[in-house]
């Protein structure tokens, strides 16, 4: 939803912000829960991880380059696309488990 609003408003600093907070939750969540994570799912896991932190990379080091406004437009390229169907397959088993 975040990344929606990231779009939908014009790509700026206020939802690029959001983002980096929700997605460094993430990487901290997935990196505090290993040991619970099942087998069949760690690769996926592994996969999402990678991107969080590469993206996260990507970001802090743009954000380092000036003080950007809040609706000011704050975009980078990242060559490690989102894992989606590693996403729907973690989204599916907890789903199902739940």
């Amino acid at each position: 939803m975040a990344y929606c609003q990231y779009l939908n408003n014009g790509k700026t600093y206020q939802y690029a912000r959001q983002l980096r907070t929700i997605n460094q939750n993430t990487i901290n969540l997935i990196l505090s829960s290993k040991n619970s994570i099942p087998v069949e799912l760690e690769d996926d896991f592994a996969l999402v991880l990678n991107h969080l932190e590469v993206w996260a990379e990507l970001w802090d080091k743009l954000n380092q380059t000036k003080i950007f406004k809040l609706n000011e437009p704050f975009i980078f390229q990242n060559k490690v696309s989102f894992p989606k169907e590693s996403a729907k397959r973690i989204d599916n088993f907890y789903l199902k488990n739940d």
